[in-house]
This record gives structure tokens, sequence and C-alpha cells, in this order.
């Protein structure tokens, strides 16, 4: 397994991958009408912009089959994304990712690390308990998509330790 930052070279790659995540974990939040089609031009849009230098890291075993992207917020650590083909999903791939996050958030100088998660989304949610995330008690309406989808805040807090 290795882990190393995304390079433009994977752009096509990572876009296949998101995809393929939500394919499989999604079902039960977009229509499969969208999964099919709406969800790869999504894919192929945010992934021809997505910034790549630093933020987005991947892992290849040996083809890529995990990333997170990250980004710097005013007062904490935000990640984006982060998937794991679903192929490779409960073999430690997320686990390497969020060690790699919590490293990044430390190397820019934050002690919080924080990411939204859909509500439907029981897995990753669970995932996110088990590396020590703290969810918020009432979920939102996440406008990120449309229509909107409840989804959680999960925190991470004291990572500078």
């Amino acid at each position: 397994m290795s882990l190393r930052a995304a390079t433009e070279a994977d752009r096509d790659a990572l876009a296949r991958l998101h995809l393929a995540s939500w394919r499989d974990a999604y079902t039960s939040v977009f229509s499969p009408e969208y999964l099919r089609h709406g969800a790869a031009a999504y894919m192929e849009h945010k992934w021809s912009k997505q910034p790549l230098a630093g933020e987005v890291f991947v892992v290849e075993y040996p083809d890529l089959v995990g990333f997170i992207a990250l980004e710097a917020r005013e007062s904490y650590a935000f990640v984006e994304n982060l998937h794991v083909a679903p192929e490779a999903r409960s073999s430690g791939i997320g686990g390497a990712l969020m060690i790699s996050a919590f490293a990044w958030a430390q190397g820019k100088g934050y002690s919080a690390l924080k990411l939204i998660v859909l509500e439907a989304n029981t897995r990753g949610r669970a995932f996110y308990t088990r590396m020590g995330g703290v969810e918020e008690a009432t979920p939102f309406m996440d406008p990120e998509f449309d229509p909107p989808v409840p989804a959680r805040w999960v925190t991470w807090t004291g990572i500078d330790a």
C-alpha cells in the first residue's frame, strides 16, 4: 500500500473512484437515475477543478483505491472528501487516510479537524466514530446537494497533542 500526494495524472482515477463510492454508498440518498447519469457529470466537473497540490492524498494498492481531500479553513482543517473503493473497504485504507489528515492538519498548525457526513452514510459514520470523531447530536440539511440532504458535523479536537 502506497500513500502519496495526488498529481494531475490522478484526476480521471479520482473521478472514477469517487463515482464508484457514491454509487455504492448513496443508493438510499440519490435516485438511481442521478447515480447513473448526473453523478458522473458532477464528478467529471468537480475533479477537473479540484485543487490537488498538497491537499489531496491517494492510496494505491497497486491502483488508486482511496483518497482524501483536505481544505484549510479559518480555525480548523476540513476533510472535504474521503472515499475508498467499495472492494477495498475495511482494509485499513480509510484509517491510513485519516492519519494523513491528522498529520496534514498538525503541519498547518490546526488543533481541530472537521468533516460533514451524510446522515444515511451509517458505515462512514461508524468509521469516523471509531477514529475518535464526535458527531454533533442534531443533523442539518446539507445545501451542497440539490435537494439538500440530512448530514452531521464530525469533529476531532486536540489533534496537535
